[in-house]
């Protein structure tokens, strides 16, 4: 949506999300959705295990409280949309992690979809 305006830096805790091909999980490939595996436990607070694939659908408006994923210094990253005094910003359900001001990212789309891993 916006490209960085500033720095934004994820969370040192915070893995690089790993893209999965649609096909891989039986869904039909279209230029709008994305999958993403979760690469680490900072989302369990919102139920996204390590392991588990988000889908993601790119150009839906996220509404608070939505998980969304976004490219913060190169890295796609996991977070939870919310909105504070006004502004976008991007939350780790955790607490673990300072907030990030949306309009700093490039939102790359809203999560529609999740696929639990058996493997754990």
């Amino acid at each position: 949506m916006v490209s960085p305006a500033s720095p934004a830096t994820p969370s040192n805790r915070t893995r690089s999300c790993e893209r999965v091909p649609l096909e891989s999980v039986s869904l039909r490939s279209n230029a709008r959705t994305f999958a993403l595996r979760v690469p680490d436990d900072t989302m369990r607070a919102v139920g996204l295990l390590p392991g588990d694939i988000a889908v993601f659908e790119h150009g839906l408006p996220p509404r608070p409280g939505d998980i969304v994923a976004a490219l913060v210094d190169g890295t796609s990253v996991l977070r939870v949309y919310a909105v504070t005094l006004g502004r976008p910003m991007l939350r780790t359900p955790d607490g673990h992690g300072a907030a990030t001001r949306a309009d700093n990212v490039v939102l790359q789309g809203v999560m529609t979809q999740l696929l639990r891993s058996r493997a754990r």
